[in-house]
């Protein structure tokens, strides 16, 4: 039988505009850089007793880079090939095996000329021990085991599974020992006589016997979050694998293997930066280091798998958010100990990574009286990007990078939050917790009736307001929770809020309103009590803050969260489509603004026709800063927090007045007051010229997309959204290889840094 899984939830990112911190690190220094056009694809390391070399798979060629000097990588060979955007690099003895999706087979590049002179050769197959031949002319990666068998991996041979060959016995005309052709594999890992298979095309994990390589038997399958499976790492121990899925929202999941027959998920990692596509995933000791395209290279400490902490990142990328831009590769294991990591568009970057390990914290939420578990408590590290919540036997388990001194704060539903002080140092600190029920004693009864009449199509899903945390669901239009949540709340203190929608069918756009009564006088009608208004609907969840007033009333008092559907409603307002949830509180003495001053010097530094950078002058011992903008003549403020004193900001719209201000995240965990508004006007749109098209249509083995007026993007699907293939646009033309997807109907999304569409088109 398993147990709950642990659940690691991820803050949301506030600013939506807001997009991008730049160069954002923790734990790595940038060591050296070499540019090279937007070209960019996988990478691998190689060292032998002249030095340590970089191997950057580019669309035409190999780059073979002297890093003598890692300050200045210096390109010594670019060994040709067929124009690829795919291309995948692995070493064995003093050769390279190189792989595309375009031509050629395998390309076998030979090193041990270097740093003088290179050689490379190409192996197409050969015969089949099983009888006949094996040919191939594509391959999407390749990779050798540390028995020097060799797996070309998605070629056009079969279902596209894995060619084995021995290298170890030919490195340069291997024979072929069998083939994995169960299903397409996309990348593989192989230790010892068992294979660890990225299936992406049906969204799995299968672990294979390749014992005789003839018949390989399939000893257990895995569905993985995002069934798009693309590739695979084992720990050290051979206990856990951990694999990506190259889509949009996928997390690195880690899963138990010590029992095949009961697989067992023991946690998900997303990126701190911007939550982008994780593609890539290397172990290295207790840690993974990770390619997660636009925000770079990621480290985690899995030393407990189930409790995955990011300890160190660098940001190679300038985009943020989903997309196939920024780090696709990246390689850990040079003697040296840097770490290679290759950016589509930014180059090679060579870093310095510091390996931490995690402060961890575990332990039980329980109930203070009877001392059962709490089942759904939210602990949460001030200043930390991730809370745990806890599973039915009260067991939480959280952490944070840097070891010192944190504020916990911990609610759940039905009891009185904490906010406890806690010292955390690397390794793993336990820390049982009480929370004493709430009594609902405290008469927060008499305010004015307001609900909604219409329950059957949206309700208020989840509200979180600062130590409130509430999971709600369809409550019949309202709901007085004031006897089942509590929460303090400081006078001049400020809260986040998240509000979730719910709905039936339609996503319908809802507008929310928070009230609180902070005089005590029994209802909402006075200024200023009106703490949280969205300003407009939306289906999206609604995230802000509230802040109680510093001349609040102390003591319990009323709370009203109001959903109406597509306008504001009146607080005592009796409507039809939406919801009305009560909540009492208690507003306890507060000192105003944190004891740090704002930031200093916010300044625009550049200005662009849909984005805008800014900065400011870094604080002293802030935890974060939490800046927010919003079109000038307008009421509500996007925001977004960070870590470090700068920002880039894009998705605004060209010609447009904004305006913006920054506060910090003191020491204590408590906020600045904001810095003045500032503003600026966004530059004049660019002229679009794309008229994007697609032919032939219906198409054969190639297609070709034309009209763009600049670099761009493009992402190929099927009518269900799968996704098949992507690349990049850098002239006015690109074409798509569909040698390897099956007829039907497909979609391909493009985007530029002007326009974005889709296209459909028949492969025959």
């Amino acid at each position: 039988m398993k147990l709950p899984t642990l659940s690691k939830v991820v803050l949301p990112l506030f600013f939506l505009a807001m997009a991008h911190v730049t160069q954002a690190q923790l734990n790595t220094t940038l060591v050296g850089q070499l540019a090279y056009g937007p070209d960019l694809s996988d990478i691998w390391g190689y060292a032998d007793a002249s030095g340590e070399y970089a191997l950057v798979g580019l669309y035409t060629a190999t780059s073979i880079v002297d890093l003598s000097n890692p300050a200045s990588p210096v390109e010594i060979h670019r060994v040709t090939g067929a124009n690829s955007i795919w291309r995948d690099i692995k070493t064995w003895g003093h050769y390279a095996y190189v792989t595309n999706e375009t031509g050629g087979g395998l390309q076998i590049i030979d090193l041990s000329g270097l740093p003088g002179t290179v050689s490379s050769s190409n192996w197409t197959g050969g015969p089949s021990p099983a009888g006949g031949s094996i040919s191939f002319s594509t391959a999407h990666n390749f990779f050798v085991d540390e028995n020097g068998v060799g797996y070309v991996i998605g070629a056009n041979f079969g279902a596209g599974g894995a060619i084995m060959i021995d290298l170890a016995a030919n490195p340069t005309n291997p024979p072929i020992l069998g083939v994995y052709n169960a299903n397409y594999v996309h990348d593989l890992y192989v230790r010892g006589d068992t294979m660890y298979a990225g299936e992406i095309n049906v969204g799995r994990l299968s672990i294979v016997d390749v014992s005789n390589k003839l018949s390989p038997v399939i000893l257990a399958t895995q569905s993985t979050p995002k069934n798009f499976t693309h590739n695979t790492a084992l720990s050290p121990d051979g206990s856990t694998v951990f694999t990506t899925d190259e889509t949009n929202g996928a997390p690195v999941a880690a899963y138990d293997i010590s029992d095949l027959s009961d697989i067992n998920e023991l946690d998900r990692y997303y990126s701190s930066t911007s939550g982008a596509i994780p593609h890539n995933v290397f172990t290295i000791g207790s840690f993974i280091v990770n390619s997660h395209y636009r925000d770079g290279v990621t480290i985690a400490d899995v030393a407990d798998p189930s409790n995955i902490i990011e300890v160190g990142n660098y940001d190679t990328s300038p985009f943020s958010g989903n997309g196939y831009n920024g780090c696709w590769g990246v390689y850990p294991y040079l003697p040296s100990g840097l770490v290679l990591a290759s950016d589509i568009e930014q180059g090679l970057f060579v870093l310095d990574v510091n390996y931490i390990a995690a402060a961890r914290l575990t332990g039980v939420v329980r109930d203070s009286v009877s001392g059962s578990p709490i089942f759904n408590a939210n602990v949460q590290i001030v200043g930390s990007s991730s809370s745990s919540i806890t599973n039915l036997f009260g067991q939480y388990k959280t952490g944070i990078a840097t070891p010192g001194s944190y504020n916990l704060v911990v609610s759940a539903s039905g009891y009185t939050s904490r906010t406890i002080s806690i010292s955390l140092a690397s390794g793993t600190t336990d820390l049982d917790i009480d929370l004493v029920p709430f009594t609902g004693t405290a008469d927060c009864s008499g305010y004015c009736t307001s609900r909604g009449n219409n329950t059957s199509d949206e309700w208020i899903q989840a509200v979180s307001i600062g130590p409130i945390a509430n999971v709600s669901g369809d409550n019949n239009g309202y709901q007085n929770f004031s006897g089942v949540f509590s929460g303090s709340f400081a006078k001049g203190g400020t809260y986040p809020v998240s509000l979730s929608p719910g709905h039936s069918g339609l996503a319908y756009d809802e507008y929310w309103t928070i009230w609180i009564d902070v005089n005590g006088d029994g209802d909402y009608d006075d200024t200023g009590e009106k703490v949280f208004d969205s300003g407009t609907a939306t289906n999206a969840v609604e995230t802000g803050f509230i802040t109680i007033p510093s001349g609040a009333a102390t003591g319990s008092t009323g709370m009203r969260v109001q959903m109406k559907f597509f306008s504001g409603a009146n607080r005592c307002e009796i409507f039809t489509y939406g919801e009305v949830e009560d909540y009492c509180i208690d507003i306890t003495p507060g000192t105003g603004p944190g004891p740090c001053d704002p930031p200093a010097n916010p300044v625009v530094v550049n200005v662009t026709s849909n984005g805008v950078s800014v900065s400011w002058d870094p604080v002293a011992g802030a935890l974060s800063y939490q800046a927010e903008g919003r079109k000038a003549g307008t009421t509500t403020f996007r925001s977004k927090t960070t870590a470090t004193n700068s920002l880039v900001v894009n998705s605004l719209k060209p010609s447009t007045a904004y305006e913006w201000h920054v506060r910090v995240q003191c020491s204590d965990g408590s906020f600045s007051a904001f810095t003045s508004l500032g503003s600026f006007t966004t530059l004049a749109p660019r002229i679009l010229a794309e008229e994007v098209s697609l032919y032939p249509n219906p198409a054969g083995d190639l297609v070709y997309l034309r009209g763009f007026s600049g670099s761009g993007v493009y992402q190929l699907t099927d009518l269900q959204g799968r996704h098949i293939a992507q690349g990049r646009v850098n002239a006015d033309q690109a074409s798509l290889d569909l040698s390897q997807v099956i007829p039907g109907m497909y979609l391909v999304h493009w985007k530029t840094e002007t326009a974005s569409g889709t296209v459909s088109f028949i492969r025959q």
